[in-house]
C-alpha cells in the first residue's frame, strides 16, 4: 500500500467511528406546560384553583396561604459526536397567582435557568 491509501484509510476510519458514535436525546422531568396549554386552561377571572389542580396537578410550591402556585419542569437535551458530547438543561417555571375567593389573576411561564455541561466542564446560568 502507499502511504497516500494508508493515509486515506485511517481518516476514513476516524471519520466513520465520529459519525456512527453521533447521538441525540431528550429528557423531561415534569409536566410540561406551553404557553398554548396554559392559555387554554387558566383563564384570568374565571379559572378556579380547583380547575388548575385538575388540569396541572398539585403545584411544587405555594406561596402566600396558597394564593400563589408554583409548577416547575426541566428539559434536558443531550449530544453526543465520536468522544465527545454534553448536556443542556433549561429550567422552566410557571406561576399562578390567585385572588382571595381563589380565582386566578394570573399565569406567566418563564424559564428560570439553563445549566450546561459538557466534557471540558460544567456552567450553571441564569435565565435571560
Amino acid at each position: 500500500m502507499t502511504r497516500k491509501m494508508i493515509l486515506a484509510s485511517v481518516a476514513f476510519f476516524f471519520l466513520a467511528l465520529i459519525l456512527t458514535g453521533c447521538a441525540y436525546k431528550s429528557a423531561k422531568q415534569g409536566s410540561e406546560m406551553d404557553a398554548k396549554r396554559v392559555k387554554k386552561n387558566i383563564i384570568e377571572g374565571k379559572t378556579t384553583k380547583q380547575e388548575v389542580i385538575l388540569e396541572f396537578g398539585a403545584p411544587k410550591k405555594t406561596l402566600e396561604n396558597e394564593k400563589i402556585y408554583i409548577y416547575e419542569w426541566s428539559e434536558t437535551f443531550e449530544k453526543k459526536v465520536g468522544i465527545y458530547g454534553g448536556t443542556t438543561t433549561s429550567i422552566y417555571q410557571l406561576t399562578v397567582i390567585f385572588d382571595d375567593n381563589g380565582i386566578a389573576k394570573k399565569s406567566k411561564i418563564v424559564q428560570v435557568g439553563t445549566d450546561t455541561s459538557s466534557g471540558m466542564g460544567d456552567t450553571k446560568q441564569p435565565a435571560k
